[in-house]
């Protein structure tokens, strides 16, 4: 691909300057397992003067709460990432917080499991179908994370896998949360297809929000999206903070430890069932 993928701190100065509108492509709040709340979020959007798309896990509530601020929709891009069954994440973009709701509730809500912040019951294939129904913009997340969120261990536990890729419309390149040759092994895979690509930091904590950008040449949120629909000149930047994501995730393990009696119930009843952990 001819645009510029970075593994580098972002220059949200220079970068402005150059006429760039740049936005981070994935961050959580306290709805779902991050840990800031959606006004503390605007305000810190406003004071550092960047946009982001908040993408809370399965649930659109963070989205429709911080549109209750005044300007929210100058700063944040509504989205979602939806954790899939067979493991995939998979990033959404809409122009609209309403369809968002809408999706949401449709297609969300009812399928969710023991821990709302993790695998809903469906798979990826059928997940990136149904947001098809909506006027927004699909993402790949995180393509080569860890554990049962790689795509590679996601084929080899179900072949149709392999067509995911190539039924959404951009792939994450740069995460945040991940080590840089696993980035780069998200970059190879999006220049093979030769397809759009977003990067965000993946944060979870107020501090993380920032430390990777998209960038397009555009005025607003809408031709932001519009561009990265189109496969118009984008830029991506970002390094990963290793010591922070070690505090972020320490602090977010809280919000899943709850859970765990239930999900431990659900993982032994599945095993009994269908003689299988995954």
């Amino acid at each position: 691909m001819a645009y510029p993928i970075l593994f580098e701190k972002p220059n949200l100065a220079q970068l402005k300057k150059d006429g760039y509108f740049c936005v981070d492509m994935h961050t959580h709040s306290d709805c779902s397992d991050g840990i800031t709340p959606p006004n503390m979020i605007i305000k810190h959007l406003k004071k550092n003067n960047f946009k982001t798309a908040l993408t809370d896990h399965n649930t659109a509530q963070g989205v429709l709460s911080i549109y209750k601020e005044k300007d929210a929709k100058n700063h944040v891009i509504s989205g979602i990432e939806v954790n899939s069954a067979d493991g995939p994440h998979i990033l959404a973009y809409f122009y609209d917080s309403k369809e968002l709701s809408e999706y949401s509730q449709r297609y969300v809500n009812a399928w969710k499991n023991h821990n709302p912040n993790v695998k809903i019951n469906k798979g990826a294939l059928q997940i990136v179908e149904e947001l098809k129904k909506y006027n927004c913009i699909i993402s790949l997340a995180h393509p080569y994370g860890f554990a049962w969120t790689n795509l590679d261990w996601a084929i080899h536990h179900n072949k149709e896998i392999k067509k995911l890729p190539r039924m959404v419309h951009a792939i994450e390149v740069i995460n945040g949360c991940l080590l840089e040759d696993r980035n780069k092994k998200a970059v190879d895979l999006c220049n093979n297809l030769s397809m759009p690509f977003t990067a965000g930091s993946d944060g979870h904590i107020i501090a993380e929000f920032g430390g990777t950008f998209t960038c397009s040449l555009a005025d607003d949120i809408e031709e932001f999206l519009d561009n990265l629909k189109k496969k118009r000149a984008m830029l991506a930047v970002g390094k990963e903070i290793r010591l922070l994501r070690v505090i972020a995730h320490s602090m977010c393990l809280m919000k899943h430890i709850r859970y765990t009696p239930s999900i431990i119930a659900a993982a032994f009843e599945k095993k009994r069932k269908f003689n299988r952990w995954y």
